[in-house]
């Protein structure tokens, strides 16, 4: 049967978000920048062209890059072939970075002929999925979960800022700081940050960096080192996806950054369903 490669317009849509579905673990990203933005619709950081590698009528391979210059991937196989199209039809000197499932990521940076290019954080993080009829909540009485706010902001700042340096995501510096503040401003807008409480005291908070009607991504699990080794990280994700179950999702997805994250998430549910990659140029 005849493949074909070609950019995606508006009149892909439901077609991309029904291949998108049918692998949504590993491409929750595009998923989600799909349904909030759709093609060639928005000028946002986030919105993305896609190009399509078909057989016949069916899609079977995306490759994305977004207008922030992140490139993603889902293809069983093709993929060389779709980042020649790429190639042709996109600025390669513009790619800010590679997000998506480690071994796709790989053979598209390879054929983008990025390989080599020097990266200031490529990590290759644990994969776990959990689908949310086997959520496993666990007690630690006198703690509530409460969503954030405008009053929460300073802590936020800090808390982010010192996240993105632990994990390496940043440098220390005032553009790390500013950076840090519009991500801050871009999650309360958001509404799905949450802190956990105990005893009156703000100990941990988490979000989901991408959501759809149906799954979520959880990101932003912080814990201070002050409070850390109590159980607070995998209650305030187990409460958030509690929350988010009774408004209907079914499943949630993350990637773990150290093994203390990974038991923490193993112990409410999660499994390790593959490796995820995370390049920043």
């Amino acid at each position: 049967m005849k493949i074909r490669i070609h950019e995606a317009t508006r009149d892909d849509s439901l077609r991309l978000a029904h291949f998108l579905k049918k692998n949504a673990d590993t491409c929750m990203f595009m998923r989600a920048n799909l349904n909030n933005h759709g093609i060639g619709q928005s000028g946002h950081k986030h919105a993305m062209r896609y190009f399509l590698r078909e057989r016949g009528a069916q899609i079977v391979g995306v490759g994305a890059i977004s207008n922030s210059g992140m490139v993603m991937v889902q293809a069983d196989d093709g993929i060389a072939e779709i980042a020649g199209f790429m190639r042709e039809n996109m600025d390669v000197g513009g790619v800010a970075g590679f997000l998506g499932e480690s071994g796709m990521v790989a053979e598209m940076r390879a054929a983008l002929g990025l390989t080599d290019h020097e990266a200031k954080f490529d990590d290759v993080e644990p994969m776990f999925a959990l689908a949310l009829a086997d959520l496993q909540i666990p007690m630690i009485e006198g703690t509530v979960l409460r969503k954030a706010g405008d009053m929460d902001m300073a802590r936020l700042l800090d808390w982010t800022y010192a996240y993105r340096l632990e994990t390496g995501l940043m440098q220390a510096g005032p553009e790390a700081r500013a950076e840090v503040r519009q991500e801050v401003l871009a999650a309360l807008e958001r509404g799905n940050t949450r802190l956990l409480v105990h005893n009156g005291e703000v100990v941990a908070k988490t979000a989901f960096n991408a959501e759809l009607p149906d799954m979520v991504q959880v990101g932003g699990v912080y814990t201070p080192p002050e409070f850390r080794g109590r159980g607070y990280a995998r209650l305030v994700v187990a409460l958030h996806l509690e929350e988010a179950r009774g408004k209907g999702v079914t499943r949630a997805i993350l990637f773990a950054s150290g093994e203390a994250a990974v038991r923490a998430y193993r112990a409410i549910g999660f499994v390790q369903t593959g490796h995820y990659t995370i390049t920043i140029f």
